[in-house]
């Protein structure tokens, strides 16, 4: 029995199949229409304006599609092809006296766990989007000047009422394609933010989904190349199967799986491909290798007859459970082997 899909559903690994109902069908199909649009475009031309241009055709041509079939707008937004109307709403100021006064600040102490995981959320998500960001653009980000524009912002955000600021990984991804690169690029966002409050915002019910969905499909297609298919050729294999694993786990079951799953994997792939390594890269004793200094005669006598009960390891690599263990089970047999050994010396 074929379920029906239903606007605003999420989309899972068991609900995918009822994607292929004739209606949202034909929206997926737009979509990719649009996505295919924007990679042929990028590809055969290196203009900034390639994006927005693209978008810019996309939405006039469902417009001119939706007057050719004589399908009304009212119609079209019913039907899920285009945005709902939205519904004027005025600003209201952020804080009130009264508000204030009637705040229960005898709970505020219950409350700091909340706070404390919001701040440290928000750490996490800004770390790693940015190292997306990083992963995409292929330009090195300075995390700790990210910290601290984003805590400053936030500051000012919080004493306006407003909502945490983050790096958003998929929208500097399409400011990065459109070859807006400079400043500029955030200051005409902010502006157009601004002017949108001034503005009636019903005209949001004329903006196509297919074409916001086709700019996702591009997105979501150049990440999966760059992460899934380009760094098949950067990663060692087990690595690489690791990463596969991971993907899956996060289609499957949701993001903060995957994120733990991975943490998990990650120290495992770690582990193993650390124990590879000899921790020892070489040994020595007092007669083979000595330091720098210049000694006399006498000296050299005494560290050449002594120089066995000087033991010494130079280390590589990483100490950990079974490389730790296997230096212990090395030096055991290195003093039941040289019994005149009375120092032990590790080069870290």
């Amino acid at each position: 029995m074929a379920c029906k899909w239903r606007p605003g559903e999420h989309v899972t690994i068991g609900s995918a199949s009822s994607l292929l109902n004739s209606s949202t069908s034909a929206k997926l199909l737009a979509g990719l229409i649009v996505a295919a649009a924007l990679l042929l475009a990028r590809r055969w031309l290196r203009s900034s304006l390639v994006v927005p241009a693209v978008l810019v055709s996309g939405v006039v041509g469902v417009h001119l599609a939706l007057l050719s079939f004589g399908i009304p707008l009212a119609e079209a937004q019913a039907s899920g092809w285009m945005f709902g109307p939205q519904l004027n709403v005025a600003l209201a100021p952020p804080w009130h006296g009264d508000e204030l006064r009637r705040f229960p600040w005898e709970m505020l102490p219950s409350l700091s766990g909340d706070v404390l995981s919001v701040v440290f959320v928000v750490a996490i998500t800004l770390l790693l989007n940015t190292t997306g960001v990083e992963l995409a653009i292929r330009r090195e980000a300075d995390l700790d000047q990210e910290l601290k524009s984003h805590g400053i912002a936030n500051l000012f955000i919080a004493t306006l009422g407003g909502y945490i600021s983050l790096t958003s990984l998929s929208r500097t991804t399409v400011n990065h394609l459109a070859g807006a690169t400079g400043r500029l690029s955030a200051m005409t966002v902010a502006a157009i933010s601004a002017a949108v409050i001034a503005v009636d915002s019903s005209f949001l019910g004329y903006v196509p989904k297919c074409v916001l969905g086709g700019l996702l499909f591009y997105l979501g297609a150049d990440l999966l190349y760059r992460w899934l298919i380009d760094s098949s050729r950067q990663l060692a294999l087990l690595e690489y199967l690791s990463l596969l694993g991971i993907a899956f786990i996060i289609i499957a079951w949701g993001f903060v799986a995957g994120l733990l799953i991975e943490v998990v994997i990650g120290c495992a792939t770690f582990a193993f491909s650390s124990s590879r390594i000899p921790v020892i890269k070489f040994s020595f004793d007092g007669s083979e290798y000595r330091s720098s200094l210049d000694r006399g005669p006498e000296e050299l006598t005494v560290l050449a007859d002594h120089g066995e009960e000087l033991q010494g390891m130079s280390l590589q690599g990483c100490l950990f459970f079974g490389s730790a263990n296997r230096l212990h089970e090395h030096v055991k047999a290195l003093l039941a082997a040289r019994p005149r050994c009375r120092f032990s010396i590790c080069d870290l």
